[in-house]
């Protein structure tokens, strides 16, 4: 990794020369293309997620993957993933006829936040207790990256990691629309499921 020596910042400058040059296998020397690109394929989300949501997933994964080159891409990448989750549970509230937005006292309509969206789907069934404490870290982490302080980089491992956890929750998210049809016949909330929070 060349960088001139006045350089601030924990990343390679890139130029003309470097821009290609791997910025992972200084961390991980036994790293090549093939494997970095195949195991970051291997997430995959199923036929069932809709596809506008399948497309900003691939997005984050590309993201994820050009970071070979350029390692803040890895956090880049990673931020999308925790965007994706937010949009994917905007979309399947709009599948299930959860309310997006809500109305304040002087008639002004706002977008319902994360967290209230969170707590509808838990409510009805649609994310489980056991996967609710995943989603709240999403959230949680998708506020931090949408307000930085300063440039974040992260292990190369994390993005392996946030890329599978991202594709089995949307999948989570998404797998059982006979249970929507379900839902909609009883229309009876699960009370005892609590909130996210």
């Amino acid at each position: 990794m060349s960088t001139s020596s006045n350089w601030p910042h924990s990343f390679k400058q890139i130029d003309e020369k470097n821009w290609t040059e791997s910025a992972i296998t200084g961390l991980w020397p036994n790293m090549t293309e093939d494997i970095w690109v195949n195991s970051h394929l291997k997430s995959q989300l199923d036929a069932n997620v809709p596809q506008d949501i399948a497309g900003l997933f691939e997005v984050a994964r590309g993201t994820i993957i050009y970071g070979w080159f350029f390692y803040p891409l890895l956090s880049v990448g990673m931020g999308r993933c925790f965007v994706v989750l937010e949009t994917a549970v905007r979309k399947r509230c709009e599948q299930l006829n959860i309310p997006l937005t809500k109305e304040l006292k002087k008639g002004r309509t706002i977008d319902r936040s994360f967290a209230e969206l969170l707590n509808d789907l838990k409510t009805q069934g649609v994310i489980s207790a056991s996967d609710c404490s995943r989603w709240d870290a999403g959230r949680e982490l998708r506020n931090a990256v949408s307000h930085p302080e300063r440039q974040t980089l992260v292990m190369p491992g994390m993005s392996l990691d946030i890329l599978a956890i991202t594709a089995e929750l949307i999948n989570a998210l998404f797998k059982n629309v006979l249970k929507q049809a379900l839902l909609e016949q009883n229309k009876e909330p699960n009370e005892s499921a609590g909130e996210c929070l």
